[in-house]
């Protein structure tokens, strides 16, 4: 009786620490419905760019939030990092930052227990819906996710859509050093009480292709060129999105310029690094390809002007 029992206690030992996977289901994908949000489409029906910017396109960026529980001091803590991501399709891919998988503390860095995301303000809800991992490359530093609940919203006719209302929608024109942007991300993290606050900050491109020698990028063997920017930017905008003056995405954000002097580290003002959508529209396609599933993009290889003429 005694190797009995001690057998059983055994077992619930192992239960509770795997979190009872063998007797909690994960809950069944939800049908959210959202009700249409009367925007104009058109640019020119802003009193500027970074208007319309912050109206219609910022629509499609996302607050992420990824969390993990680490036991310490005989008691679990909760560690949170905020970060962005870019709403590319109906169907709920999310492209973002590889480092939204983990969750870095003062001591060091933990694989993220859950990641969710908080859809953009103009939506005015903050619930958290739950964001599952699709594909992450720590080579490029690239991932996309999805959203585990199905989205809906209803058109002006009141007829049921798929998907969100905003998407992005990206830009395979050249970009060239001087051009006007606007970067739109998550805002502070929890500084507020409001997780889907959001920064729009502008400047122009200082540099359409920096140095591959000094920032290297690599995916699928071809080498790329990261953007630079003067635009004003947070770690929690890293996967955010960098538009141009006609609200098309022309890159993500990467990471802040690091200058190091003597073992001191000091981020450089006003420089910020963003991939370029070619790296971006190469990634999706190939992750779509080797997963054999379809992950839709609106890509324009012309400017509005260009398609007009």
């Amino acid at each position: 009786m005694k190797k009995l029992l001690v057998a059983l206690s055994a077992v619930s030992i192992i239960f509770f620490m795997t979190g009872c996977a063998y007797f909690v289901r994960e809950p069944s994908a939800q049908n959210i419905v959202k009700s249409y949000i009367e925007k104009s489409e058109s640019g020119s029906d802003y009193e500027s760019p970074s208007n319309y910017i912050g109206s219609v396109s910022a629509g499609a960026i996302i607050s992420i939030v990824s969390s993990c529980y680490i036991y310490s001091g005989g008691y679990y803590e909760e560690y949170t990092n905020y970060s962005s991501g870019i709403v590319l399709n109906a169907d709920g891919y999310i492209l973002t930052s590889a480092s939204v998988a983990s969750v870095t503390t003062a001591s060091a860095q933990y694989s993220a227990s859950l990641v969710v995301g908080v859809l953009a303000p103009v939506y005015d809800d903050n619930t958290r819906y739950t964001l599952k991992e699709v594909d992450r490359d720590e080579q490029s530093g690239l991932a996309i996710y999805r959203f585990y609940d199905r989205f809906y919203y209803t058109d002006q006719a009141g007829i049921r859509q798929n998907g969100l209302q905003f998407t992005a929608h990206l830009s395979a024109v050249d970009v060239t050093t001087g051009s006007d942007c606007w970067a739109v991300g998550n805002s502070l993290g929890d500084l507020f009480s409001d997780p889907s606050s959001q920064t729009i900050t502008g400047g122009i491109v200082s540099d359409c292709e920096t140095d591959q020698d000094v920032f290297p990028l690599v995916y699928n063997g071809v080498s790329y060129s990261f953007m630079q920017t003067t635009v004003p930017t947070t770690p929690e905008m890293i996967g955010g999105g960098l538009f141009d003056k006609n609200g098309y995405l022309i890159g993500m954000f990467n990471s802040k310029i690091v200058s190091e002097t003597d073992g001191n580290y000091q981020y450089l003002e006003k420089s910020s690094l963003f991939y370029k959508t070619d790296i971006l529209i190469d990634y999706v396609n190939t992750v779509s390809e080797r997963l054999q599933t379809v992950i839709r993009l609106s890509v324009a290889s012309k400017t509005p002007e260009e398609a007009a003429a």
